[in-house]
């Protein structure tokens, strides 16, 4: 009786299936709800744009959602689109709120403790992006 894991066909397989499966190990924490805020520079001293996430599709290192964020006191909502590679995190969260789409951006760092920490941007500002699940 031949035992499963001698055979070479199977012996070759085998690394490219656990690096698919891990692959799929990043995508999946980020999957869920999120809040979060991007810090903005402005001229005028810091601004906050506060934001909220439902990523709810992963595969294969991109993830989809729907979001919101608030600017100018009006709540802009729309959709998400982002990818992970390994610890980083990109997505455009794009907003709509009566006729105006506008874009807010992030490229990002998964952290240890299940935050993502990094760099945002909104129009020509950028700032500190902090969002946790």
């Amino acid at each position: 009786m031949r035992r499963l894991f001698a055979h070479p066909l199977l012996l070759s397989a085998l690394p490219l299936l656990l690096s698919s499966l891990g692959g799929c190990a990043g995508d999946a924490r980020l999957r869920g709800e999120w809040s979060g805020d991007c810090l903005l520079e402005t001229v005028d001293g810091p601004r906050r744009l506060p934001f909220e996430l439902a990523i709810d599709a992963q595969r294969q290192g991109v993830f989809s959602g729907t979001g919101a964020f608030e600017y100018d006191g009006y709540t802009f909502q729309g959709d998400v689109d982002g990818t992970v590679d390994g610890a980083q995190v990109i997505f455009d969260l794009v907003g709509i709120y009566g006729g105006y789409t506008v874009t807010m951006a992030a490229d990002a760092e998964l952290e240890d403790n299940g935050d993502v920490e990094g760099d945002c941007s909104f129009f020509e500002l950028t700032g500190d992006l902090d969002m946790d699940q």
